[in-house]
């Protein structure tokens, strides 16, 4: 007999636990329960936008500050920033660190 995993909604009142919808089980059918009790959940800051926002920005500055060096350590190398992106090209090759 192969094993079949539900996931029932109950309610423990009076000592008993009571599933909210009927079960599929026979009469006097033993099952294994495991239990999952919800817990508090943590509120997200509302600020989350804005602290990404600060992330990106903070990337992008030290990107920017990086970017002489990295020229001045790869002088063959293309480098180049658009848009919301940087870049390098070395020998043909095109790397890039995406969105930042």
């Amino acid at each position: 007999m192969s094993e079949r995993l539900m996931s029932v909604e109950a309610v423990f009142e009076n000592g008993v636990l009571r599933p909210v919808q009927p079960l599929p089980l026979q009469p006097q059918q033993h099952v294994t329960i495991t239990l999952r009790l919800p817990g508090t959940a943590v509120a997200w800051p509302n600020e989350v936008a804005a602290i990404y926002q600060e992330i990106a920005d903070e990337d992008r500055r030290l990107a920017e500050a990086m970017l002489p060096v990295v020229q001045e350590s790869m002088p063959h190398a293309t480098l180049g920033a658009g848009g919301d992106s940087f870049w390098a090209s070395v020998s043909g090759c095109r790397v890039s660190r995406g969105s930042v």
